[in-house]
Parts: C-alpha cells; sequence; structure tokens
C-alpha cells in the first residue's frame, strides 16, 4: 500500500522545512514522486513517503502527521527553554 502526504502536512517533520513553501522548493527540486491532491476545493499535490528523508519517514511510521507536529513543536519548545534559562 502506498502512502502520500501533502507539503503542508509535511512542513515541521523531523528532516523537513518547518514552511510548505520550503518543503514545495525540496520536493522539487528532489523530484519527488507526485500525484494532485484529491478532495473538495484542495489543490496542489500529494508526494510518496518513500520519496522522503529517512527521519521524515520514521516520524510518519511512529504516528499520524497530527501527533508528531505537536511533539516536534514542544521539543523545540524546550530547547528554546533551556537556551534562555543558560542566558
Amino acid at each position: 500500500m502506498s502512502m502520500w502526504i501533502s507539503a503542508p502536512d509535511l512542513a515541521g517533520l523531523p528532516g523537513m522545512p518547518s514552511d510548505k513553501t520550503t518543503v514545495l522548493r525540496r520536493a522539487k527540486a528532489e523530484r519527488w514522486t507526485a500525484r494532485p491532491r484529491t478532495g473538495r476545493g484542495r489543490t496542489g499535490c500529494e508526494y510518496l513517503i518513500t520519496n522522503l528523508p529517512e527521519a521524515t519517514q520514521q516520524a510518519l511510521a511512529a504516528g499520524a502527521a497530527g501527533a508528531v507536529k505537536p511533539t516536534v513543536r514542544a521539543i523545540e519548545a524546550g530547547k528554546q527553554a533551556c537556551h534562555v534559562a543558560q542566558v
């Protein structure tokens, strides 16, 4: 079974840029396999997960993107708080 994911869902995941536009640029530069997004009012592409970096594939395998993104943001917030505390 193939799995596809959109640029907005990839943004901020491990191994991915933090914004959709940079994900789209990377997808184009690295020639990821893409297909048109389906659904009412949805435009753009979805990308085959096997084209993504290993870290991103592992994060997606660990759980749904909706569960991984908040965890990544919490880790980043914790790192920033530690940095501020050290200053």
